[in-house]
């Protein structure tokens, strides 16, 4: 298991990416197992993974259920954790067509959003 305890480690995984990262803004909610709802917004996504800010506290190396509006829910692993900043990988990638329309749909959202 890779265990990521400084932030220069930290620093390196987020760097050292296989799949580019799509900068996005989502509202969305999470959830640890056997726990109630948390928001959180969600910076950016890859078919491995994602990044999510929230004032709320997740355990490391749990899984939570992630709760993107008008998707199904997305198992995920917390693998890292600074400040309000979780990494989280997906138990199962997510499919690329399926990461291009959330990409597609919640980049709209942000400049629509910017340019009010």
């Amino acid at each position: 298991m890779n265990a990521y305890s400084s932030s220069q480690s930290e620093d390196q995984y987020f760097n050292d990416r296989q799949y580019d990262r799509k900068n996005v803004t989502i509202d969305a909610h999470a959830r640890a197992i056997g726990g109630s709802k948390s928001l959180v917004k969600v910076l950016d996504v890859s078919e491995t993974g994602f990044r999510m800010e929230t004032s709320f506290t997740f355990d490391l190396y749990k899984d939570i259920f992630l709760s993107i509006p008008g998707f199904q829910s997305l198992e995920a692993n917390i693998i890292w954790h600074r400040g309000n900043l979780y990494g989280c990988t997906f138990l199962v990638p997510l499919h690329p067509a399926i990461l291009d329309h959330v990409s597609d749909v919640f980049a709209e959202q942000e400049s629509l959003n910017n340019s009010l």
